[in-house]
């Protein structure tokens, strides 16, 4: 029981930011995976709220393809402004040749983010939801689960020792109880 007592207050002093329900985790986890099990919840916020950050930061709707998504840009409303203006005027002109450039230029630019923030979304965005939305909340959902086995466990071990401590009236612990046989004179002795 000392000695049960003892490892305890060592892992706490070895783990000064692990406490309580966690604790009883440390005992089961590799240094790696107690890491690892610190650094879920916030990754999940952190995916959360950049995910949430680039979708307002889209200029086009999200999840639309592209067509819609080039023709509700403000960079392709301003190419067709253009477009109109540049064919009220004398084709010669100055004016009009910098608005049909413009118009061009414009398209173009539509274009180009367009197909950015398609792909923006397709390989940044959607793995990015995919992590914070599925697989991180499943990896929370096994750690609850591992938790409750570790609760479990604990609950079995301490019953165990109560048990032995009723019938012998001393603990017998998990290492200190070994098979034996009857050696057909009534006397029990260790299994070899």
């Amino acid at each position: 029981m000392m000695k049960r007592q003892f490892n305890r207050m060592r892992q706490q002093l070895s783990h000064p930011n692990i406490s309580g329900r966690a604790l009883e985790t440390a005992e089961y986890l590799t240094e790696d995976l107690l890491q690892i099990e610190q650094r879920i919840e916030p990754a999940k916020r952190a995916a959360h709220n950049v995910h949430k950050r680039l979708v307002a930061c889209l200029q086009g709707p999200y999840g639309a393809d592209m067509e819609k998504r080039v023709k509700k840009l403000s960079l392709m409303s301003l190419s067709v402004t253009m477009a109109e203006s540049f064919k009220e005027l004398d084709t010669d002109s100055s004016l009009g040749k910098a608005l049909e450039m413009s118009c061009f230029i414009e398209g173009m630019l539509a274009k180009i983010l367009a197909e950015f923030e398609l792909t923006l979304e397709r390989e940044v965005l959607q793995p990015l939801n995919k992590l914070s939305e599925e697989e991180l909340p499943t990896i929370l959902k096994h750690k609850k689960n591992l938790q409750k086995h570790i609760m479990d466990w604990n609950t079995i071990k301490s019953r165990y020792g109560l048990k032995g401590i009723e019938e012998n009236g001393v603990g017998l612990g998990w290492a200190s109880v070994s098979p034996t046989k009857e050696n057909g004179q009534g006397n029990s002795l260790p299994v070899q």
